[in-house]
Order: structure tokens, then C-alpha cells, then sequence
């Protein structure tokens, strides 16, 4: 029975994991979403092509200039 239990802890892990992800612009404009990213939205409405992404997602708000570096490489 242990076996049983510890077999599906492990293989859990092995298991296929899905991710969500943005596509923003220089300008933080979303380009391109994954299905459901809206699910981590505060605000799922805004989460549309062509919107600031800091209406949908204010953790972005005050990190620009992290953003914008990374983005610059």
C-alpha cells in the first residue's frame, strides 16, 4: 500500500506541466497571451490584446525599469 502512495508522489512530478504566459511590448501592450493566463489576472476583463498589462496585473506597476532591462538584454 505505501508503495502505491509513494509511486503516484513521484510520478506526479513527471507529469506534464502547463504554463501561462504574456507577450508584452516595449510599451508593456499585451501582443499575445496563453489560453487562460486571465485566471492570474486581478482584473481577467483587461487582459486583451493591445491593453497595458498594469491594468490586469498591477505587480508590473513600479518594476518598469527592471522590465525594460531585461528587455534590453
Amino acid at each position: 500500500m505505501k508503495y502505491q502512495v509513494l509511486d503516484r508522489i513521484f510520478n506526479k512530478a513527471l507529469s506534464l506541466r502547463k504554463f501561462e504566459r504574456l507577450e508584452l511590448d516595449k510599451n508593456f501592450c499585451i501582443l499575445d497571451t496563453s489560453e487562460q493566463v486571465q485566471r492570474f489576472a486581478d482584473r481577467p476583463e483587461e487582459v486583451m490584446l493591445g491593453k497595458d498589462v498594469r491594468l490586469s496585473f498591477p505587480e508590473f506597476i513600479g518594476i518598469e525599469d527592471i522590465l525594460i532591462s531585461i528587455l534590453q538584454g
